[in-house]
Order: structure tokens, then sequence, then C-alpha cells
């Protein structure tokens, strides 16, 4: 017993300490298990107040909403019943309330982007619920200035933008903010935007003077913004202005780098958008006309087959491809393309014969299966209107290339 008394003796303090932390940790775990109570209670509250909003009592939703704000431990719960507490208001039609309430929002919010997105919302209340147009439109700057990086700033320069669009007296005054912003800052993000919609707006308009200062705002961008991902609408852009212009060579260049964006992706061709195409029909035209080359007319063909093989439309590509190798005197590559055509079309349609038969085989009775095998052979061949031509084509051009034989 002494023995046992000394071992305790000697280690009470230990044994004291030991006694103390499982104090300290049971405590803690209380007071997590409190927070974690306190938070879970938090979010009920919050999917209620919804589920008030949701059915259309709005005055109680925004009560309820503005509490919640009040009572949130982080920041980032604040702000979001803090943004619903005031889209009650204005869903209720306390439009004044509702600006009031974003404008308290974009000034104390926690988080910059919800700052962003209140000032925003005040901005629309004002511009397109109170008719206080030029109060809306200050706020609205004030987003695209400070704010560019952020949703809001770029959904801010688009109202901008429209309002200028359709409202033509506007389009001066707007332009020229914008160029004011866009030389303050040449190489910000925010310029290659402001050029873009300048240009825009010019060409919209449409007179000698707009469209020279359009062609300008391109060039600018053409230089200053190369790697910007508005880059090949900011091209399509200047391609209409140039025309417009009546610049053809000009305009060739700029569509060159359009068509050479998608021929310098990272796998040929991988990389497609409508815009590509689009430039690629140009140039053909052009070159098949004003500018006289056709050498290089037939280049692009070749890449606009590879653009849009798997479409509709590549029937006629491949149809102008076969004509100008036929202008250029190379009859027996355009009755090779001529032939492609026809094998093209029969490809497809075998391919969906092979859907055809895949479909029925999902039947689950033999006589389904076999009145959809039955059904599916009496369709008719897939309708290409090109290959009729593509058909007399390879006959005429088989005469003349047997014709030419010594």
């Amino acid at each position: 017993m002494r023995e046992a008394t000394r071992f305790v003796g000697r280690h009470s303090g230990a044994v004291a300490a030991v006694v103390a932390a499982g104090v300290l940790v049971l405590v803690a775990g209380a007071s997590t298990c409190s927070r974690a109570t306190a938070a879970v209670r938090w979010e009920r509250a919050f999917y209620d107040a919804e589920q008030l909003h949701i059915d259309g009592q709005h005055d109680a939703a925004r009560q309820r909403f503005a509490a919640l704000r009040a009572s949130a431990h982080r920041g980032q719960d604040a702000d979001e019943a803090g943004l619903m507490a005031c889209e009650a208001a204005r869903r209720g039609g306390e439009t004044l309330a509702a600006a009031a309430c974003y404008d308290a929002l974009g000034q104390d919010a926690t988080e910059r982007e919800v700052r962003a997105r209140a000032l925003l919302h005040a901005a629309e209340i004002r511009v397109f619920e109170l008719e206080r147009q030029a109060d809306g439109e200050r706020l609205l700057w004030i987003l695209v200035e400070r704010a560019t990086d952020t949703a809001a700033g770029q959904r801010a320069l688009d109202h901008l933008y429209a309002m200028a669009r359709d409202a033509p007296s506007r389009v001066d005054a707007t332009v020229g903010r914008m160029l004011d912003l866009a030389r303050a800052a040449p190489l910000s993000d925010l310029a290659d935007n402001l050029l873009i919609r300048t240009a825009m707006l010019l060409e919209a308009r449409g007179g000698t003077a707009d469209l020279r200062t359009a062609d300008e705002a391109m060039m600018a961008f053409e230089r200053d913004h190369v790697g910007s991902p508005a880059r090949v609408a900011a091209l399509m852009v200047h391609a209409r202005v140039l025309t417009r212009l009546d610049e053809p060579a000009r305009e060739a260049v700029v569509l060159e780098k359009v068509v050479g964006d998608w021929e310098a992706s990272a796998v040929f061709g991988s990389y497609y958008v409508p815009d590509h195409s689009a430039a690629a029909l140009r140039l053909i035209a052009l070159y098949r006309g004003r500018l006289a080359d056709l050498e290089r007319a037939e280049s692009h063909l070749h890449h606009l087959v590879e653009m849009v093989e798997a479409q509709s439309g590549v029937f006629e590509v491949i149809a102008q491809l076969a004509d100008v190798q036929e202008q250029r005197g190379n009859l027996r590559a355009a009755r090779a393309t001529w032939r492609r055509l026809v094998q093209l079309a029969e490809k497809r349609d075998t391919e969906l014969r092979g859907f055809d038969a895949r479909v029925c085989g999902e039947e689950a009775r033999s006589e389904d299966r076999g009145r959809c095998s039955d059904a599916t052979r009496t369709f008719a061949p897939l309708p290409v209107k090109e290959v009729a031509r593509a058909q007399g084509e390879i006959a005429r051009l088989g005469g003349l290339i047997a014709a030419r034989r010594p």
C-alpha cells in the first residue's frame, strides 16, 4: 500500500495533467459540437427562408434573410443572406427598398465579388425598373472601371454596350468613354473588351468615319491583345468593317488570321468554331473573285473540307474544290474530288443504315426485329443533291481526260 501511495504521490502531477487535458478535450468537443449545431440550425433557417421566397411570401422571406445575415458566423453566409434579402424585396415589389438594400450590400459585403454583384443589381433596378437611367449608368461605369475582372463588371459592360446600341444618340458618348478607358490602360484585359465593343457600335452605325474609327480600334486590338480569348470574334468584326470599307486585300489578311487560329491549334483542326469556316468561305469567295488567286482558293478549300467533314455542308465545299481544280486545269484532281464526294455520300448512307440495324436489333421479339429490318431496307439512299452532279462531272471529265491522251 505504501508503495502504491508513493507511486501516486510521485505521479500525481502527471495524473492531474492528464485529467486536465481530458477536461479541455471535452470542453473543446462541446464547443465544436455547439458550433456545428448552430451552423446546422442556421442552414435550416436559410432553407426555410428560401421556401418562403419560392412560395411568394417575399416580405416574410426578406425579414428572415435579414435576420440570418445578422446572425451568420461566416462572412460568406452573411453575404449570401444579404443578397437574398435584397432579392426578396425586389420580387415583393419593394423596388426602392431593394435598390437601397443592394446599395448597402455593395458597400459592406465581405467578399468583393458579392459587392460587385450587389452594385450590378442596384444599377439594373435603376435602369430597367425605376427609369433612373443616369444613376444606373453611373454605377455601371464604376463597375466597368473598378471590377472588370468580375462577372458583374463584364455584365455591366454588356449593359452599357446594349444601351448605346439601342439608342444611337448615345453612341458617341459611350464610344468616347470606352476609347478613353482603353487608351488609359491599353494592355489591360479591360482594353480588349472595350475595343471590340467600340468597333461593334461603330460598325452598326456604319458611317464612313465610324468605320475608319472601328478599323483603328481593331488594329489596336490586334497589336496589343494577341492572346485575348476574344481574338477570333474581334478579327471577324474587323473583317466585316473592312468589307464595308471595300478593302478586300486587307480583309483577306485579317481572315487569314482567323483560319490560322484553326490551323495552329495544338492538334491540327482540333479547335473549331463556326467563325473558322465562315472566314474560310469568305476567303475562298475573295480569292475566286476580286483577288483572283485560285491557288489560295484551292488551299483553303482543302482545309475547309477538313473543318466541316462531319457536317452536311461538306458536299458543297467538295464541289467548290472540284470546280477550282478544274479552273486551274487539273482535270484528274477534279475528277478524284468528285469521286471523293460520291464515296463520302455512300459512306454516310452506310453508316446510317448501320444505325438503323442497331436500332432494329434492340427490339425484344424476333418478329419485331424482322419487321423493323424489312422497313429500313425500303428507305431511299441518304439524299445529297451534289451526288447527281458529281456523277455527271466524273463522266464529263473522264471524256476530257481521254481526249487529251496522245
